[in-house]
């Protein structure tokens, strides 16, 4: 199953566009202050598709903001559950951390 969500927003470099998972990045300042967002969503989007062995890509879009695609299995064949996967996922060999 593959779900694409593309925004529009403020050109952003591939560089920029690739940082974007970890939490508290955020592409650009905010335009209005009124939102309380901190940089979390696409962390959290992150670990959800990791603990389900998917695949998460974001792509900056030429025309400005970005196309993020989660690639999930269709089906549980594996017989994988998600609390096996996600413990799997937190047990996993971790590089580029400040931990």
């Amino acid at each position: 199953m593959t779900l694409t969500v593309e925004n529009t927003g403020e050109k952003l470099t591939p560089e920029l566009a690739s940082t974007l998972t970890e939490p508290f990045q955020r592409g650009t300042e905010r335009v209005h202050t009124d939102h309380a967002g901190v940089g979390l969503g696409l962390a959290i989007v992150r670990t959800i598709t990791h603990a389900h062995d998917g695949t998460l890509t974001l792509t900056a879009r030429s025309e400005g903001g970005l196309r993020i695609t989660v690639e999930l299995a269709a089906t549980a064949e594996a017989g994988v559950r998600a609390p096996d996967a996600l413990e799997r996922y937190h047990r996993r060999p971790r590089t580029g951390t400040s931990e």
